[in-house]
Parts: structure tokens; sequence; C-alpha cells
């Protein structure tokens, strides 16, 4: 792989969000051209193996099917990938229609057909490595179930620690 090539992933890969759909079909052409680019892209930029495949993944599965960049970039990376194992010509309209009326967990949710309540909230948190290693293992003793790099029941789980916390601390007011 050129140095020119890191060179340009690393310039889309600073430029944001915005950026994300020319980043995808420059990933994307990399890998093509070289077995081993996803390697050599993740030891010399930022990018890290998994984002460099959800890229590569969206370019492939929405280039060839749709020409709306704008449209495909208002939806954003995140919801894109959660729909492109789903994507075919006949169900792409509905889905891209999903993907923009939806959060990435409504989205998620109807994708896997598991209902959600009427009112949800979602909450966007980071934490330290090491903060993140006590919070998979309470999610684990709280009864979420690994899958992937995450945990599935992990809101159930939060709830169930938030719950055994408050019960056994006295309501402070603020003040």
């Amino acid at each position: 792989m050129e140095h020119e090539v890191l060179q340009t992933i690393t310039e889309l890969q600073a430029g944001g969000d915005g950026a994300f759909l020319e980043l995808a079909r420059k990933l994307r052409d990399a890998v093509d051209a070289e077995p081993r680019a996803v390697r050599r892209i993740a030891e010399e930029t930022i990018l890290k193996p998994r984002r460099i495949y959800c890229l590569v993944r969206i370019a492939r599965t929405f280039d060839p099917l749709i020409d709306d960049d704008d449209r495909l970039i208002d939806i954003g990376w995140t919801k894109l990938d959660l729909i492109a194992p789903h994507v075919t010509t006949q169900t792409i309209e509905s889905l891209l229609q999903l993907a923009e009326n939806s959060s990435p967990a409504v989205l998620a949710r109807a994708l896997t057909g598991t209902p959600l309540p009427a009112t949800t909230h979602t909450l966007q948190l980071t934490f330290t490595s090491a903060d993140y290693t006590l919070l998979r293992e309470a999610f684990e003793r709280a009864g979420a179930k690994p899958k992937g790099k995450g945990h599935v029941g992990k809101e159930e789980a939060l709830m169930r620690i938030v719950g055994e916390y408050l019960s056994h601390r006295p309501r402070q007011l603020a003040g």
C-alpha cells in the first residue's frame, strides 16, 4: 500500500463524520487492492479493524444501490452499518427511511424485532479501560450476557444494579 493512500485515509479520518463516506470508499479500494490492508491501516492509523470493516461494508453495500451521498451522510455511518446486512434492492428504500426516522437504539431493536418501550432515553457514557472492565463484570453479575464486544440485556442489568444500590442507600436531598 502506498504512503499516499495511508495519508489520504488519515486525512479523511481526521475530517470527522462528514467525511465517512469518502473514507469508506478509500478503505474499500485499499482492501480490494491489498489482502493485508486492514492490518496495515490499523497499524499505521488510529482506525481500529472493526471500524475499517464497518466502513468497507458500507461502501460495498450502498455504492451500487444509491447515488445520494448527502442522504447517506445525513443518516450516518452508525445507522448505515446497522442496516447494511439487511439491504437488498427491494429493501433499501424502506430501510433508509427507517434509519432516517429512528435513533440507533430504536433502529437496532426494529431490525431484530425486539420490542421497544413507548418512551425511551439513550445514554452514551465513556469509561477508562479499567472502569469498563468493572462495568462489564457488574453487567454480567446482574444478568447481562456477553455477545461480541457488548452485552445482551445490559439495560435490564443496569437497572438491577441501580435498584440494588438505591435499596441500600438512604435518599439524600439535593441542596
